[in-house]
């Protein structure tokens, strides 16, 4: 279904209650209508936009200490439209960029962590590596170009973060 020129899902969740989401620049159809079936199911507040468009609230929703532990054990990543997403984030300052990416490698357990991956948060693995090779696409001669430095260094964290989360993964798949 389409209203105005913006798709739409919906879903009958277990209790038999409908549950639609719709379109927006961050998130398809599908997400929007996961998102809200989550926030139907956890009893949020539809008021409460889970997705802020504010950094600094952003990070504080995805990381466990010092955060608000918002999105525990859920694969936030893949709530996105990764492209959108990646867009949104090069616009940032760097050091909001760089925030952003110490969010995630807190989230995933690369920093102040025991060292695993919550298995909820694998499927967000595919989306950083997108995140990594969208950034990669990007990536310049940074000899006399301080702000093409500081992007390439994101993409290297990023890199790190995807191959601690896939040696994560694959450490737990020879446990099982």
């Amino acid at each position: 279904s389409i209203v105005k020129n913006k798709h739409v899902a919906a879903i009958k969740l277990p209790n038999g209650k409908i549950v639609t989401g719709k379109e927006t620049e961050l998130l398809s159809p599908a997400s929007s209508v996961i998102l809200n079936a989550i926030k139907e199911i956890t009893k949020i507040p539809d008021e409460i936009d889970l997705l802020s468009t504010d950094a600094t609230t952003f990070c504080k929703n995805i990381i466990h200490a010092g955060g608000n532990n918002k999105y525990y054990n859920q694969p936030i990543l893949s709530y996105l439209n990764i492209e959108i997403f990646y867009e949104k984030l090069k616009t940032q300052p760097i050091n909001t960029q760089e925030m952003i990416i110490e969010a995630l490698e807190e989230r995933y357990g690369k920093k102040y962590s025991n060292g695993t991956v919550l298995k909820g948060y694998y499927p967000d693995c595919e989306y950083l590596k997108k995140l990594y090779q969208m950034y990669d696409q990007e990536d310049e001669d940074f000899s006399y170009n301080p702000i093409a430095m500081f992007k390439h260094r994101i993409k290297e964290r990023l890199y790190e973060l995807v191959q601690y989360f896939e040696s994560n993964i694959s450490t737990s798949n020879l446990e099982t």
